[in-house]
């Protein structure tokens, strides 16, 4: 790797020799990486100095991300010259924060609707971890106040003179009260539950348990937004500082706002091929026949990609039709309003938790049920009302009125609970994991009335997950309560906002049906990288995918989170490691036969093939 200098020194002689990408994150094993997008394009340049892009900033999401979302990037941020982002779900943009705070000073380039959008996500994050932690810092300081005093009060009942001489009248001041036997013996037991034998135990005890500071606070959250530039037309735009690169992003009809973003390299290559092309996916829109955010998502003609990055989160996985998930929701909630007081269904608050009200309030306005419709997300009301003032969808139905729904805030929960008649209420998180919906599990788990209707993916261990895989027991610590479930539990699928396999195989270019002896490639020689999502199960499905519909096999890369990057392109081929060549070089064509062409063209022959780099 080229030594890193300031690339933004304004050069205008320094001239591309390689470029490289290299996955950060969105690669797993049965692992967090699965989330924590992340991807840094590295282009190298013939003085030894580097131009440095990260693209997209997530968190990680599931059993160990505590933890993971701690670690240090794999470089200084103060050494990546600019950053993008492709949407604000919070496994895209939520590390970006920290990203500023630990040292990032360069812009953040990205959609409008998606500055507006990661915006209101982080602060939405930042002021309720911020509260969390302030609760647990005050839990903790009073159970440490507990222990010391438990300890005073022990120590003190084993001293010497806690019991006056009759008819006497001297006491000292820490005899004024003298402590029953009762007092002592309960805090006896709670220093042995603890294991406190002297002083130092009580702080070896409750420093484990020291509430850890919040990654960010809404002050990074400022700054960060600060930096958002967020004005991109359908083209490639030079990239100040970077000679030969531009950058572009395109529509991926995921959620508001949402990217793919393309990266151009130019000045380099051979004959006619003076540049190279590398696209990141980010996460693709579903193709079908509710489309709020417009056509089918689709790589432009003017893009040309040599190497693309596609996600493989439904590899192995088809959707249903919509009018088949429509038809299913209908019945539900036909069946509940009969048989039911409520039902909830917890929602992700963007994207998810719109299309539910959308389809919610036009079944209410056929009359297919009599009730009420509810939405219980701060979050999620920010972003109804941007996707009901910018999405034409959903102009009519997003609007709160008394023929769509009404809104239920903190302090209107328990009036609007305790009326009578059936109502439904959309809340968050869509997982059960904090959020609104806690308050309905307190409420409603045990009401054999009510039923909960999970509408979208689950992590493992969360309690969404839980439920819906028939757990009729269930502890949860947030609330501190173990419950006897009793409401009816139900799943809908065929609500994603992400491309199944077929329409990522699709987005991709190729599209011809499978046994028909001949590959129908849009870009008959580009690479494809597959991201987002499980080496062993969906990427690897996805892989098979392509494969089947003979797609080359030597042009399908499964990169690995901290393996080694894949070059668009190299000028200098002793660089790049022996191992790299075969799996990460361009594709080859047959030597004679591009020889014979060659001479054709160039009107003369020659004893040597011409070599493509």
């Amino acid at each position: 790797m080229a030594r890193s200098k300031n690339a933004l020194d304004g050069k205008k002689t320094r001239k591309p020799i390689a470029a490289y990408w290299a996955p950060w994150g969105s690669i797993g094993n049965g692992t967090i990486n699965l989330t924590g997008s992340a991807h840094l394009f590295v282009v190298e340049y013939d003085d030894g100095s580097e131009f440095r892009t990260l693209a997209d900033c997530g968190i990680y999401q599931g059993p160990g991300s505590m933890e993971a979302n701690r670690l240090p990037f794999p470089m200084e941020p103060s050494s990546i010259h600019l950053a993008l982002l492709t949407h604000g779900h919070a496994d895209h943009c939520g590390r970006l924060p920290v990203f500023v705070k630990n040292g990032y000073s360069g812009e953040i380039w990205c959609s409008g609707f998606t500055a507006m959008v990661a915006k209101a996500s982080l602060e939405d994050a930042a002021k309720l971890t911020l509260k969390q932690y302030e609760a647990e810092q005050t839990a903790f300081a009073k159970k440490f106040e507990e222990l010391s005093d438990a300890w005073k009060l022990v120590q003190e009942s084993r001293g010497k003179g806690i019991k006056r001489a009759p008819g006497g009248n001297r006491m000292t001041k820490s005899h004024e009260r003298k402590a029953s036997a009762e007092e002592i013996a309960k805090a006896q037991t709670l220093l042995d539950r603890h294991g406190i034998e002297s002083r130092p135990d009580i702080v070896r005890v409750m420093e484990p348990k020291r509430p850890v500071e919040p990654l960010f606070l809404p002050e990074d959250v400022e700054k960060t937004a600060d930096r958002f530039r967020a004005e991109f037309p359908d083209r490639f735009l030079p990239v100040p500082g970077a000679p030969g690169l531009s950058v572009a992003f395109f529509d991926a009809r995921h959620v508001l706002g949402s990217t793919s973003v393309a990266f151009r390299v130019h000045g380099i290559g051979e004959g006619r091929e003076k540049s190279k092309t590398f696209v990141l996916s980010g996460d693709i829109g579903p193709t079908r026949t509710f489309q709020p955010h417009g056509p089918a998502p689709t790589i432009p003609s003017w893009v040309h990609p040599t190497l693309i990055a596609a996600e493989s989160t439904y590899g192995g996985r088809r959707h249903r039709t919509w009018e088949e998930t429509v038809g299913e929701l209908e019945k539900i909630v036909i069946d509940a309003a009969r048989k039911r007081d409520v039902l909830i269904l917890p929602a992700f608050a963007l994207d998810r938790a719109q299309v539910v009200m959308h389809l919610l309030v036009g079944l209410r306005q056929k009359k297919a049920f009599e009730g009420e419709i509810y939405l219980d997300t701060p979050l999620g009301e920010i972003y109804t009302s941007m996707y009901q003032k910018y999405v034409p969808a959903y102009a009519k139905t997003l609007k709160p009125g008394p023929r769509t729904f009404k809104i239920i805030k903190k302090e209107t929960r328990e009036s609007i609970l305790a009326k009578k008649g059936f109502k439904i209420i959309v809340t968050s998180s869509g997982m059960g994991s904090g959020g609104p919906v806690e308050e309905y599990f307190r409420r409603y788990l045990e009401d054999p009335r009510a039923e909960f209707l999970f509408t979208g993916y689950m992590a493992e261990g969360t309690p969404g997950r839980s439920l819906t895989e028939g757990k009729k027991i269930l502890t949860l610590p947030n609330i501190g309560r173990t419950f006897e479930v009793e409401a009816k539990i139900g799943r809908l699928d065929g609500l994603s906002s992400h491309a199944d396999e077929s329409m990522v195989r699709e987005w991709c270019g190729v599209g011809n049906p499978a046994g028909s002896g001949k590959a129908k490639l849009r870009f008959p020689d580009v690479r494809i990288a597959l991201i987002h999502g499980e080496t062993d199960t969906s990427i690897r499905a996805m892989r098979n995918a392509f494969k089947r519909r003979l797609f080359p096999e030597n042009q399908i890369l499964t990169p690995q989170v901290g393996g080694d990057p894949v070059y668009l392109w190299s000028q200098q081929k002793s660089k790049t490691p022996s191992d790299w060549k075969e799996r990460m070089a361009p594709p080859t064509r047959n030597p004679l036969r591009f020889w014979v062409f060659s001479c054709l063209f160039r009107g003369s022959f020659r004893f040597f093939p011409l070599r493509r780099t």
